[in-house]
């Protein structure tokens, strides 16, 4: 799965796991983080701050159009020496996410090594993001994304710099 879901990456279509569209890794990111930001607004909602919200949190990988990664194991028993499964998707967003860091010859693509971990670009802080959806998703001419995403958004835009002032991405430490 590693090496399908590392194709535009290594041919040049994408720099990330999570900007491989049409990918089975970005898919499950994206329900990745939607639990996250869920498994957040029930916190809160019970908290006794601000309205209550009622949210049936489903597991991140709920809905997907594929198994679940659990079941996307070896399940030979010379298999689980070598592996042991079942694995978290996690534990597979890391794997996919240093597998693509390697450099192979005869492939034009790799993620860069500069990038902070797949798990620490994705941490987005679900507190700040119910905190703008509870007011209206007004986000002020800002922009939503990491600081790369937002440097992209300022170039499109024309201006120097796209502010986050909804703090939604936590930042990462420098590489």
């Amino acid at each position: 799965m590693a090496y399908v879901d590392l194709n535009p990456i290594r041919a040049k279509q994408a720099t990330t796991p999570e900007s491989s569209l049409l990918t089975s890794v970005h898919d499950r990111i994206d329900a990745r983080q939607l639990s996250r930001i869920a498994a957040g607004a029930r916190a809160r909602g019970g908290s006794g701050e601000g309205p209550t919200i009622a949210i049936d949190v489903p597991g991140p990988q709920a809905g997907l159009w594929i198994a679940p990664i659990e079941r996307c194991t070896p399940g030979s028993d010379a298999a689980q020496v070598l592996a042991p499964c079942p694995i978290s998707l996690d534990t597979y967003l890391e794997l996919v996410d240093q597998t693509g860091r390697i450099v192979r010859s005869g492939k034009r693509g790799a993620i860069p090594t500069e990038l902070a971990p797949i798990l620490a670009r994705l941490e987005i802080d679900a507190e700040h993001w119910i905190e703008a959806m509870m007011n209206g998703g007004r986000f002020l001419g800002s922009a939503i994304g990491s600081a790369v995403a937002r440097a992209g958004e300022a170039l499109r835009r024309g201006v120097k710099w796209v502010v986050d002032r909804l703090r939604l991405h936590r930042a990462t430490a420098a590489a």
